[in-house]
C-alpha cells in the first residue's frame, strides 16, 4: 500500500538520538524484536505518543524523508489503531531532516 506521505515521523528519547547519530542510523530495538522501525504519519502522531509514550519525558520527533531511505517501507495495520509506515531496515541520518522536540512539534512549530 502506498501513501501521499513524503516525510514519516519516529518518536525517540534524546538517548537514543545520540546513539543514532554516533552510529550513523537509527535502529531501535524493534528492528530485532520486530524486523521494522515504527513510524508515524503527521496525522497519526498524537494518537501514537497518547498510547506509547504518555510519560516519556524529553520525547524527540524525528522526520524523516521517504526518498532518502535505503530500505523498504510498508503501510501495514498495526494494532487496530490503523495502518502505519513501518521501515524494514535501519534509517539513515541522512534521511533525517529535522529532530525537534515533541511539545514543539506539537504546537504546531513543525511546519517550515
Amino acid at each position: 500500500m502506498s501513501a501521499p506521505h513524503h516525510l514519516l515521523h519516529h518518536l525517540l528519547t534524546g538517548d537514543e538520538w545520540a546513539r543514532a547519530a554516533e552510529r550513523g542510523a537509527i535502529v531501535p530495538a524493534s528492528l530485532t524484536t520486530e524486523g521494522f522501525v515504527h513510524c508515524s504519519t503527521a496525522a497519526q502522531l498524537a494518537a501514537t505518543v497518547r498510547r506509547y509514550h504518555p510519560s516519556t519525558s524529553g520525547l524527540l520527533v524525528a522526520d524523516i524523508a521517504m526518498s532518502r531511505l535505503t530500505h523498504e517501507v510498508r503501510w501495514e495495520t498495526s494494532g487496530g489503531h490503523g495502518v502505519f509506515p513501518h521501515v524494514y531496515g535501519p534509517i539513515p541520518i541522512t534521511a533525517v531532516t529535522r529532530v525537534i522536540p515533541w511539545p514543539l512539534w506539537k504546537a504546531g512549530r513543525h511546519m517550515p
